[in-house]
């Protein structure tokens, strides 16, 4: 996932990639922090003052990992008042349900709650040859989680501490994501 500017005007921050409902952040406070960068995926922290939100958390087996980068970071784990999944996919919401028991609050497109409760990726369709040869690695099994907020709208974040210009909503996206 990279991160691009929507508009210099409101420096929205747009998540970018495949997924079929994909969580966003955008924001008018500085830009997310360097990526933490784990075992599959990188994970996304953004910050103000003692506040803070990740996107995207990993797999299960990083949770040691993303712990100490946090901590590295001068970010305790009381500090991460929301979790901004963008899809329920095990190399994406891993470490949701550890978080979530922690104190944040969990967001995910409304479109994968029953993904996210049921602990196990839907099916992968391979669009090509590479695709159908990774797609068993990345169905794994990671901690079942009821969604905080089910993201069907744009949500101001200004109640996890963030600044009020802070938002998520849900876009629809790559629909040979499944």
């Amino acid at each position: 996932m990279k991160f691009s500017r929507i508009s210099d005007k409101n420096a929205a921050l747009r998540c970018e990639g495949p997924a079929r409902v994909r969580a966003c952040v955008s924001a008018t406070c500085s830009p997310p922090d360097r990526p933490i960068e784990l075992c599959w995926r990188n994970v996304y922290l953004v910050r103000k003052a003692d506040a803070a939100v990740l996107i995207d958390v990993e797999s299960p087996s990083d949770r040691d990992d993303l712990a100490a980068a946090l901590a590295q970071r001068g970010v305790a784990l009381s500090q991460i008042k929301a979790v901004v999944v963008t899809h329920a996919h095990a190399d994406h919401a891993g470490c949701a349900r550890w978080l979530q028991a922690q104190g944040a609050a969990v967001m995910l497109g409304a479109g994968d709650a029953a993904v996210a409760a049921r602990d196990t990726n839907d099916p992968l369709y391979a669009t090509d040859l590479l695709g159908a040869l990774l797609a068993p690695i990345f169905m794994f099994p990671f901690d079942a989680f009821t969604l905080d907020v089910a993201v069907d709208h744009e949500i101001d974040l200004a109640d996890r501490g963030l600044p009020s210009s802070m938002s998520c909503r849900s876009l629809a996206t790559r629909p040979d994501h499944r």
